[in-house]
């Protein structure tokens, strides 16, 4: 049986509160942005999936603290920046949605990448593309496993 409540309704739930007051206190009831911890502060998702069955469905390390203002300022720059992302997805060449998975599979199938980790895939990834093997790298089976070659190759030096 589906949860028939609105997400304002599903913010009530007492599994969404304790995850909130943890993603709070893991951050120190300070913003993650500007490091104000005199504001109003929100757990921000980074990202929703329609499949989610509510808010405290997600990894506690995809939500943040953010003050209100800088929570309102991300909710509108992200659907800019998720567009200019997904334009530079698809004109590297990744147009059909098996490739934009193939593309996702690399992020998601190490979940616990750093951000350091994750920046270095990207800048391999980024090399290869302008080395015209950018879609080369994506139509091998081996995809997932070079980008954490090329993650452990940057983190050894």
């Amino acid at each position: 049986m589906s949860d028939k409540r609105t997400y304002k309704e599903k913010l009530l739930d007492p599994r969404w509160q304790k995850m909130r007051l943890q993603v709070l206190e893991r951050d120190g009831w300070q913003c993650r942005s500007c490091g104000a911890g005199d504001k109003t502060l929100h757990a921000h998702h980074a990202f929703y999936r329609k499949t989610a069955e509510g808010p405290w469905d997600y990894p506690a390390d995809t939500i943040i603290a953010l003050c209100n203002d800088c929570h309102d300022e991300e909710h509108v720059d992200f659907y800019g920046v998720r567009n200019e992302v997904v334009e530079a997805v698809i004109r590297a060449g990744f147009v059909t949605a098996s490739q934009l998975s193939e593309f996702a599979a690399v992020f998601t199938f190490a979940p616990t990448l750093s951000k350091d980790e994750a920046g270095a895939v990207l800048m391999s990834l980024g090399r290869a593309f302008f080395d015209r093997e950018w879609k080369a790298a994506f139509n091998d089976d081996d995809v997932r496993w070079r980008a954490l070659l090329a993650v452990a190759e940057a983190s050894n030096g």
